[in-house]
């Protein structure tokens, strides 16, 4: 079986050997130095200027154009009109205790916003009373209490039989 084998091996010898014998040793001449390159003799001071003035950009562009916003404007698309914001756009998600408690609210936006007694929501509400799992809120002569663990429906689970 081996037989069958031999001229592949044989072929494979081969290429090895010239591959070897063609590669050779790199040839680097480390007397060589680099090549002097002179500069064209003007100013740093102008050169620099010269670079700067052509790399920055007026303050006037960055003034019109907000880089984060979708419009490239700075004024809130709802300028000026009062926009009703929906019903619990403020939801409880921690009580903070330490010298005076503190409600952490998120609001509908997504910004994280620590209050104390007397604050005030984005939504209109004035905190009134903060508890160690709950927050009361007033609005005119509405009052509501945000919990922080505000479950509906539920139902204990059952014991398995095993």
């Amino acid at each position: 079986m081996i037989k069958k084998y031999i001229p592949d091996i044989l072929f494979i010898i081969f290429f090895l050997s010239i591959a070897v014998l063609v590669a050779g040793k790199p040839d680097i001449n480390l007397n060589l130095r680099p090549a002097q390159v002179n500069p064209p003799k003007t100013d740093k001071k102008e050169q620099i200027t010269k670079i700067i003035r052509s790399i920055s950009v007026p303050h006037k562009m960055l003034e019109e154009r907000n880089i984060f916003a979708i419009d490239g404007s700075y004024t809130t698309s709802g300028a000026g009109t009062a926009v009703s914001l929906p019903e619990g756009s403020c939801t409880l998600i921690g009580i903070l205790h330490g010298e005076e408690k503190k409600a952490v609210f998120r609001e509908h936006t997504g910004s994280v916003v620590t209050l104390t007694v007397g604050g005030k929501l984005s939504d209109g509400y004035i905190i009134t009373e903060i508890s160690s799992v709950s927050v009361k809120v007033e609005k005119g002569q509405e009052r509501r209490e945000l919990k922080i663990f505000d479950v509906n429906n539920y139902e204990p689970a059952k014991k398995r039989k095993i």
